[in-house]
């Protein structure tokens, strides 16, 4: 430590010593003779700001286009020991879509609503949309490995 003191000491003293060493300079002599200027004013130049309105993109008589109405969707999962989410009778509006989702690992044979539609068969995890527009009470059901899973829906 004493070493890495010292060595600094020396390098401070060097540098101390090689700021003070000066060389002389020649003195300044003028060369020619100096000569008055004449000093006229400058007019100030002024900026004008002139506002503008700049036109829209605006189409006349333009009307406003609605927002559609998200489809109601009620999602009914078929889980493994023939239990049913949600189970027993759903109301539903007309125009809803139901999808029924197959979380029971076994293969369902195919899920029907008597007089509307009879699926394919659902493996795990796939699913079944369907739109139910007319008004009624419709008995679905889906026979499985496991038994016979099945439910009511009311649309209004």
């Amino acid at each position: 430590m004493k070493k890495l003191l010292v060595v600094l000491m020396i390098l401070f003293v060097g540098i101390l010593l090689a700021g003070c060493a000066s060389t002389p300079t020649a003195p300044v002599t003028p060369t020619q003779a100096m000569t008055p200027v004449s000093t006229t004013a400058i007019p100030a130049t002024v900026a004008t700001v002139i506002p503008t309105t700049v036109a829209k993109n605006v189409t006349p008589n333009a009307t406003p286009t609605q927002t559609p109405t998200p489809q109601p969707v009620v999602t009914i999962t078929l889980t493994n020991y023939n239990t049913v989410n949600p189970s027993g009778t759903i109301s539903i509006t007309q125009g809803t879509k139901v999808v029924w989702v197959n979380q029971n690992q076994a293969i369902l044979n195919q899920i029907v609503v008597q007089g509307l539609f009879t699926s394919g068969s659902l493996k795990y995890k796939q699913q079944f949309p369907y739109t139910f527009t007319k008004a009624g009470s419709y008995v679905w059901y889906s026979t499985g490995t496991n038994g016979l899973i099945k439910g009511t829906i009311i649309v209004k």
